[in-house]
């Protein structure tokens, strides 16, 4: 009987055992995972609370444009490709010693375009067959005074030329107004930040980002109108207004709230 009860408690010592081993492995996990998570946790920088307000901008900045662009086209027919050829050259070298003679320098004379192509006619079956030639030269032309643009635009015709197209105006040194632009753009946005923490009695720190929109500047032209001149028997010349052009810079901006 003795030997019974003893293996009995054996078997309930060796139960005990192993329900002890067990708590104190789930204790060990928990413990090694909990460790685990702090030690993750740690590693992932703490976002600390922004304080922050992002207002948009706007700068403009106007400008007379100093520089005038134009094309000038010569047109050319003839029954053959030489003499087609050789009368569009000949009138857009009179056009280019004429505008060179008026103070244009080479760099700002280039020829955008030269095309020689036949011309065709069609009997009543629709064959086809040469029918003359056509020559076509275009030149770019940016004129630096623009006082004498409509000047120029008529002694382009005089000397030969078929067509003055695509007249426009541009400011020279462009990157410095866009940059004037841009810090008007930002003392724009500082002023409403500071007007709307105002508002709400905060105060604005540092700025935090800035990033800068997109808006195309335009100007303002306004045409070209014929103006009389004395001689009655000369062509009238077009008077040329310019007009005046605006840069537009946005910018949208984010500062610290104090």
């Amino acid at each position: 009987m003795a030997q019974e009860k003893n293996s009995v408690m054996n078997i309930v010592s060796v139960l005990l055992m192993i329900v002890l081993i067990f708590i104190l492995g789930a204790g060990l996990v928990l413990f090694l995972v909990k460790d685990s998570v702090k030690v993750q946790l740690s590693g992932i920088p703490g976002k600390e609370e922004d304080r922050g307000i992002t207002v948009s901008g706007t700068g403009t900045v106007e400008a007379v444009p100093d520089i005038a662009s134009f094309t000038v086209t010569v047109n050319s027919e003839a029954s053959t490709l030489e003499a087609a050829r050789d009368d569009a050259t000949n009138r857009m070298n009179r056009v280019i010693s004429m505008l060179k003679d008026e103070g244009i320098d080479d760099e700002d004379l280039v020829t955008s375009s030269y095309d020689v192509k036949p011309k065709y006619k069609y009997d009543d079956s629709y064959n086809r067959e040469i029918d003359g030639y056509t020559a076509t030269q275009t030149l770019t032309v940016k004129v630096r005074d623009t006082e004498k643009a409509g000047e120029l635009l008529t002694k382009t015709t005089e000397s030969g030329a078929t067509k003055v197209s695509s007249l426009s105006f541009t400011v020279d040194d462009r990157e410095k107004l866009e940059d004037e632009a841009r810090v008007k753009a930002i003392e724009d946005a500082k002023q409403r930040a500071e007007m709307m923490a105002g508002a709400v009695d905060q105060k604005v720190g540092a700025i935090i980002s800035i990033s800068e929109g997109s808006t195309p500047g335009g100007f303002n032209y306004s045409g070209v109108a014929a103006k009389e001149t004395a001689d009655a028997e000369a062509p009238p010349e077009p008077q040329i207004e310019p007009g005046e052009q605006e840069i537009v810079k946005t910018v949208s901006v984010r500062f610290e709230i104090l």
